[in-house]
């Protein structure tokens, strides 16, 4: 049975694994960029897709560092942040698809 103190701990677990993979992934798309778009991306290296790798990038350190002050001086976000970050994503699917991007 979850209490509401294990919840907001595993809550604030999951939440730092997701910000340290986003720390991870603004590494490979900034500072690894060729490496990381040879070998995981698989894609053409133009000015272009570098760009939106490292844009990628900047964006993945951003949330990776805000995801560790909400773990750090905000606890009681985390369940809320852990809800947005879905709900996010299906919002840019749906957006993709309304664009004809997919």
């Amino acid at each position: 049975m979850f209490t509401e103190k294990k919840a907001m701990r595993i809550a604030t677990a999951v939440l730092g694994l997701i910000a340290v993979m986003d720390i991870v992934r603004g590494y490979m798309h900034t500072f690894n960029i060729w490496w990381a778009s040879d070998f995981f991306a698989q894609m053409s290296q133009t000015a272009d897709t570098l760009m939106l790798m490292n844009t990628f990038g900047i964006t993945n350190f951003l949330t990776g560092f805000i995801y560790i002050l909400i773990i750090l001086k905000a606890r009681n976000l985390s369940p809320y942040i852990l809800m947005i970050i879905p709900i996010s994503y299906l919002m840019g699917i749906i957006s993709a698809r309304m664009t004809g991007v997919l």
